[in-house]
């Protein structure tokens, strides 16, 4: 080689191959939960879908599948209602490490579980990427009496003191608050 006068000027193929960057969505929260919000109450909480990707990641439709208790708004205070048509046109566009906001608002008519799933459809390639649980009033507190049937006092003399326990338990997920406890007249003629 070295006495090769070639050597110097020789050209040489070199072939790279490279893999194209790809957008990925990330949602957070990944559940968007409600904690226990009476009726007739506003409760509002925001999500955001971040491109955690490495090439632009365009938002083009929006599927709202939930109870008509919630509304979608996004970053323009558009509102749409479960069923609507979201889309995006043109696209939002999400760059590398950024992320863009959305907010659900829920505003229950009764003190009941509702649910829902936003699918925020991108072109990340990963199926069922955009997905977003909606879950609200799922702990709600539960009064367990116990004994759960009627208190026999049994055979009482007037005006004797006879104690019973009754214990109020909360078999729920939220916690139970008692602000009132009332003894009313089962029926009794004595």
């Amino acid at each position: 080689l070295a006495g090769d006068p070639n050597y110097y000027t020789k050209d040489y193929l070199i072939r790279f191959n490279t893999k194209a960057g790809s957008p990925k969505i990330k949602l957070t929260p990944e559940i968007l939960s409600f904690d226990q919000v009476s009726p007739d109450s506003v409760a509002k909480k925001e999500f955001t879908v971040v491109n955690s990707g490495d090439a632009i990641l365009e938002i083009t439709k929006i599927e709202f599948a939930a109870d008509k208790v919630f509304t979608l708004i996004d970053a323009n205070k558009k509102e749409y209602k479960p069923g609507d048509l979201v889309l995006f046109e043109p696209p939002i566009n999400v760059k590398q490490n950024e992320s863009a906001k959305f907010t659900v608002r829920f505003e229950p008519k009764d003190p009941h579980k509702k649910q829902g799933t936003i699918n925020v459809i991108t072109n990340d390639p990963t199926p069922k990427a955009g997905e977003l649980p909606i879950l609200a009033n799922a702990k709600v507190p539960c009064m367990q009496l116990e004994p759960s049937a009627s208190v026999n006092f049994g055979g009482v003399k007037l005006g004797a003191p006879t104690p019973r326990e009754i214990r109020i338990k909360n078999c729920g997920g939220a916690d139970l608050v008692v602000d009132k406890i009332e003894f009313g007249d089962a029926g009794n003629s004595d």
